[in-house]
């Protein structure tokens, strides 16, 4: 199987999404928390075998690692994100729903 990363790209790419769907850009001060809601918006283009690398069923998983830093859950966090809201307000939903990391847990986490 390939690495899903890879993988998300080629979705992005060949279902016409536009480049800011795929990034490696921070929301806020955090990385990877932009990926994880463009995988939520893009999860019916996701083939089949990439399904299990979203969420928190996989406890390694880089969703279910940040859903732990932040100390959210994934279905509520999935829920909101197809609200609709921006990355920005998803990041405060989950700063005001979970946890607000300091620096020093951000400096860490986006090591």
């Amino acid at each position: 199987m390939d690495h899903p990363v890879a993988g998300l790209c080629q979705v992005a790419v060949l279902g016409h999404q536009h480049a800011e769907f795929v990034r490696h850009a921070k929301v806020g001060r955090i990385v990877y928390f932009g990926r994880m809601l463009d995988k939520i918006r893009l999860a019916k283009k996701l083939p089949e075998e990439w399904q299990k690398a979203r969420g928190t069923a996989a406890k390694t998983s880089f969703d279910a690692r940040c859903c732990r830093f932040l100390q959210i859950d994934y279905a509520a966090l999935e829920a909101e994100t197809l609200k609709g809201k921006t990355d920005e307000q998803l990041l405060e939903w989950a700063f005001q729903n979970g946890h607000r990391p300091n620096d020093d847990e951000i400096e860490v986490w986006n090591a």
